[in-house]
């Protein structure tokens, strides 16, 4: 029996037999203004010879399946001789279905798989379970993975644990590739060119020149610049579907700051637009919308699983969905998680070669398990007991027995982890113990050389303390015999002193004596001159009487 593996997206369906390989499909209806009355279904796109004012009829809304008649034709138009011809009594599919969908979408899948088309066996699953189903087999030592899948109505978080949908932490932002691409129409008309009317076109735009920025202020500044010095402007030529049939970017040396082009091409000179645009799968608040970003989201999603787990999911981040296509999206994801995850646990994201189709990858892979006929719905299963009566009698065995194969992959899993773990624990205790030998030898031989070093020191200073003890020895005798001089220098002096004293004494009364003698004889004289004088005046008078 063959098997039609359908990643039934809101946008695109990858769809493929299990054997072959994929196609990438629009899901959806559309109506060009040049041929109003004609509907163009899925790949029938290409057959429209002006695309301009492309008008989308989508089965999809808001991520869940409503539209039952449009999504009708897609399949018939995909089931059919055109495409993959499917023949329904010899067929099993799988098929995607978002998080938490409604019971009233799953029993009108399961009524139009098994009751118009005919299925001999289907699986209805959510595209995440697909990737993880993909993600560990590719990895089967890995325990745990968090799956961000940023589609074209939302994004989700979904942590699993080996095929375990942890369902308490799930996480949905409400934007995804349609957000991002309707707000790109609303800049651009609103700065440049009415272009409301032209999602297919400015789609384009955004897949062609749209990137996540690393340095979102820096690249702002830049973009505001004047002539070569901004890097980020580019101008971007609009199809006119008949001598450009497709949009492009025009080549840097080709590109004129001023002035304008004389080849008569439409242009979008878009700058911050190109960064601006896939910042909002990081801030959504910028355009309003009050939710945490991807980044944070991730974050609030592992907190919420037990502690044990944080680091083999930070470890194993997954990226899946157009949106992760965006340049430099995983790097900057990355570096956000990094500034947020405690600083001993690693982070790592990976994004596959191709995570458009990474699901559908994980349901071919699912189709040739030895496990799938116990997890899929017959269609006698489903004639017999219903909607939900045939799964729980199908899925009860098949879950116990996925659950055993499970539990013993977990065991294994476990154990070789658990090996893993102890050898590398062991050759870091023999490394630990090497290395604490190898620095108590040399702590021991570098105590031991400075213990020599020191008993030397010692012997040296102890010699030392010996000369100096001599030679204060030998200075306190001098010191003491100095001393005994400068005493008899002393009293010598003294008594010399004294008796300088006592001669000076007599010398002194000796010479006062003499002194006293001296000055009586001259006042004798000088009373002897002065009677002659006065004597001789008397004389003169007397003289002069007579």
């Amino acid at each position: 029996m063959a098997t039609l593996v359908l990643d039934n997206g809101a946008y695109t369906a990858k769809i493929g037999y299990s054997q072959e390989s994929v196609s990438v499909i629009p899901n959806c209806q559309f109506r060009s203004k040049t041929s109003r009355l004609k509907t163009f279904t899925a790949n029938q796109l290409d057959e429209i010879k002006d695309p301009s004012g492309l008008f989308y009829i989508l089965p999809f809304q808001k991520g869940y399946l409503v539209n039952w008649d449009v999504q009708r034709k897609v399949w018939d138009h995909l089931f059919g001789k055109e495409m993959f011809k499917v023949d329904f009594s010899d067929t099993s599919v799988i098929i995607t279905e978002p998080y938490f969908n409604f019971s009233s979408i799953q029993e009108s899948m399961n009524e139009i798989l098994f009751e118009e088309y005919q299925f001999q066996s289907a699986l209805r699953t959510n595209a995440g379970s697909l990737s993880a189903h993909h993600y560990f087999h590719s990895r089967p030592s890995e325990l745990c993975c968090l799956l961000v899948d940023s589609g074209f109505s939302f994004t989700h978080v979904v942590p699993y644990c080996r095929s375990k949908k942890m369902k308490e932490g799930i996480r949905r932002l409400n934007v995804g590739g349609k957000l991002l691409t309707n707000h790109l129409k609303e800049i651009i008309s609103y700065r440049q060119l009415h272009v409301m009317d032209e999602t297919h076109v400015i789609n384009q735009v955004k897949e062609d020149v749209c990137y996540v920025s690393q340095q979102f202020y820096k690249d702002m500044e830049v973009s505001q610049l004047k002539g070569g010095e901004n890097t980020v402007v580019k101008d971007y030529v609009l199809p006119d579907f008949s001598s450009i049939k497709k949009g492009f970017c025009k080549p840097p040396d080709e590109m004129l700051f001023s002035g304008k082009y004389k080849t008569g091409e439409q242009i979008l000179r878009l700058a911050n637009e190109r960064f601006a645009v896939p910042e909002m799968l990081l801030h959504p608040s910028d355009i309003g919308i009050q939710e945490m970003g991807v980044h944070e989201a991730i974050v609030d999603s592992i907190q919420s699983m037990p502690e044990e787990m944080h680091a083999h999911f930070y470890q194993n981040v997954v990226l899946t969905g157009g949106n992760t296509l965006f340049p430099g999206f995983r790097e900057r994801l990355e570096a956000e998680l990094r500034s947020l995850a405690p600083a001993h646990l690693p982070v790592s994201v990976l994004q596959p070669a191709n995570p458009i189709c990474y699901a559908w990858e994980g349901g071919k892979l699912l189709a040739h398990s030895p496990d799938y006929d116990e997890v899929v719905v017959t269609r006698e299963d489903y004639e017999e007991n219903g909607h939900f009566i045939s799964l729980l009698s199908k899925m009860m065995p098949a879950k116990k027995k996925r659950l055993e194969s499970i539990t013993n992959k977990y065991l294994k899993g476990t154990q070789c982890m658990l090996e893993r773990q102890w050898s590398t624990h062991h050759g870091q205790r023999q490394k630990m113990t090497q290395q604490y030998s190898q620095q108590v030898s040399s702590a021991l031989q570098q105590w031991e050389t400075e213990a020599q070093r020191a008993e030397k020191q010692e012997k040296r200073l102890n010699s030392l303390f010996r000369q100096q003890q001599k030679i204060l020895q030998e200075a306190r005798v001098v010191q003491n015999q100095k001393l005994k001089t400068v005493r008899a220098l002393y009293e010598q002096s003294v008594k010399n002193i004294e008796d300088m004293e006592k001669s000076n004494d007599s010398f002194l009364q000796g010479a006062e004596q003499e002194l006293r003698k001296e000055m009586a004889t001259l006042q004798k004289k000088i009373l002897m001159d002065t009677q002659q004088q006065e004597m001789a005046k008397i004389r003169k008078w007397l003289q002069s009487l007579f």
